[in-house]
């Protein structure tokens, strides 16, 4: 990928940068993935620990 910038500093002048970013999107699209691996893995655990939370509830109702 390329990032392409231009300007004019001045009447008369026009300046354009390129950029290779390929390196940079690589990392922020395996930073992206890693997120959605870890964002996926918190809701996992949440809806584990709430399914723990009911069934302690319900082995506490079974004492009683």
């Amino acid at each position: 990928m390329v990032f392409v910038s231009a300007y004019s500093p001045k009447k008369g002048y026009f300046v354009t940068i390129f950029e290779d970013i390929t390196v940079r999107k690589l990392a922020e699209n395996n930073l992206q993935k890693k997120f959605e691996e870890l964002e996926k893995m918190n809701q996992l655990m949440i809806g584990r620990e709430l399914k723990m939370v009911e069934l302690k509830k319900q082995v506490e109702s079974l004492r009683k």
